[in-house]
């Protein structure tokens, strides 16, 4: 079965950002959607060679275009044009032939609940260390 669509936050996601997209941004703004929906099973590919980003936080290398459901095994590519305007879309599904990768707390954000009622997200070990080095400022108030 295949999964939703997750083209209206590739949109929103994407508005955030000018043109051209910068590689780097590229990474942010996968990593941001895929978090949004870890929940639902979401997730980036690994990819080390060829054009690739990296993901925020753990600088591992990831496709800076596609999107991967675990559950059902597929893979969307989510950008296209990325060299110049990097518009949004919806491209799949394709059979995942690459390493799923676990998105992150995305910059800037405050982690918060699991975005559906009883479903647990682990925190990755990124995460972890983020939350004990801001655990002194967030203790001053």
């Amino acid at each position: 079965m295949d999964p939703d669509s997750l083209l209206e936050s590739v949109r929103d996601e994407r508005a955030k950002y000018g043109t051209p997209l910068k590689n780097a941004e590229m990474g942010q703004l996968i990593n941001a959607v895929a978090w949004k929906h870890r929940a639902d099973g979401w997730g980036l590919a690994a990819k080390s060679t060829g054009a690739h980003t990296k993901q925020p936080r753990t600088n591992r290398r990831i496709s800076r275009d596609l999107l991967v459901h675990q559950p059902s095994e597929q893979m969307y590519d989510v950008l296209i044009d990325v060299a110049f305007e990097a518009r949004p879309g919806w491209g799949g599904p394709m059979p995942m032939d690459m390493v799923f990768v676990a998105p992150v707390l995305p910059t800037g954000e405050v982690p918060g609940p699991s975005p559906k009622p009883g479903v647990y997200v682990a925190p990755n070990d990124a995460e972890l260390a983020d939350l004990i080095r801001r655990i002194p400022a967030l203790l001053r108030g």
